[in-house]
């Protein structure tokens, strides 16, 4: 999987990330074991969101927590196949 797999979210209401105004936003890859574990640490199903959104996005959790809920539910409908919720494993 190369980086132009990724889907790229244009953000309906900018953000600011590493301080500078940012209208797009694209995965930077799959999620792995760590990432999950670190999601279950939320407390709460948005504290996990949140968490993987900032790890997969590649943005930190004060920019994560900056997002628009629009633009939130549109970054989580993208990262969804690339955080466990995609094709199932085992079978054929």
């Amino acid at each position: 999987m190369t980086v132009s797999d990724f889907p790229t979210v244009k953000l309906l209401y900018p953000i600011e990330v590493a301080g500078e105004q940012c209208s797009a936003l694209t995965i930077k890859r799959r999620a792995n074991l760590g990432d999950m574990r670190e999601a279950s640490k939320g407390g709460t199903e948005i504290d996990s969101i949140a968490i993987l959104l900032s790890r997969l996005y590649g943005i930190t959790r004060s920019e994560a927590d900056s997002l628009d809920a629009e633009d939130s539910n549109a970054l989580i409908v993208a990262m969804s196949p690339f955080a466990g919720n995609g094709r199932r494993t085992g079978g054929r």
